[in-house]
């Protein structure tokens, strides 16, 4: 298990490494120094893995709870990476969305 002072001690190393914390969670090193949390997960007998931020902009109890619902959404038999790409469309600004949006203020002035 990782813990606060383990992580501020990491340093970098010619090639990646990576350290792993539980249930799929691992905080990533590249030779930058940079510290990149990771899901290591499979679906469908497929080895998979998504981001999940920086540390320390995401913290080790953050990162925890993204890997928890990472695998809630795998035990109701959904990929968090697919549905990752799915939010991001949805949230995407269309043209369409944009137009009803414009009208929506034009009537209203």
């Amino acid at each position: 298990m990782l813990t606060d002072a383990k992580l501020r001690a990491l340093k970098p190393r010619q090639t990646l490494y990576r350290i792993a914390d539980g249930k799929g969670l691992c905080v990533e090193v590249p030779p930058s120094g940079a510290r990149l949390w990771r899901f290591r997960y499979r679906h469908n007998g497929k080895a998979n893995m998504i981001g999940l931020g920086a540390w320390p902009d995401v913290s080790l109890a953050a990162a925890r709870d993204r890997r928890d619902e990472a695998r809630k959404l795998l035990a109701a038999g959904t990929d968090p990476g697919a549905q990752r790409v799915v939010d991001k469309q949805a949230e995407a600004l269309t043209f369409e969305r944009l137009a009803a949006e414009w009208l929506e203020r034009r009537d209203v002035s």
